[in-house]
């Protein structure tokens, strides 16, 4: 991870969203653990969360959660509007370009 190449003891990364820095949940915790094991701490501007605050730790966790579940929802409104295009014709979302041929 480049941002370890860089980061040093006492830095803290700012990120505009959790979902950001990480693809899921499991993705965000294990960064966060390496880069605390690094004594890098994150600051998340959208969420407003500082884990170098003792209330920052566990509302991160929460927020990392939700974020996961922000994702996990809209993973599945994509799915079903492709899968709803594809019903009626169509190869993906885009109904100008995506008509199947006669």
């Amino acid at each position: 991870m480049k941002l370890l190449d860089t980061a040093r003891k006492g830095d803290v990364v700012i990120v505009w969203k959790l979902d950001r820095l990480a693809r899921s949940l499991r993705q965000l915790i294990d960064t966060t653990v390496l880069l605390n094991e690094h004594g890098v701490e994150i600051h998340s501007l959208t969420e407003n969360i500082d884990t170098t605050t003792p209330s920052g730790k566990p509302t991160f966790h929460v927020f990392a959660a939700l974020a996961e579940f922000e994702r996990d929802i809209l993973r599945q409104r994509v799915n079903a509007g492709l899968k709803g295009a594809r019903r009626r014709g169509r190869v993906g979302a885009d109904p100008r370009r995506s008509m199947r041929p006669i």
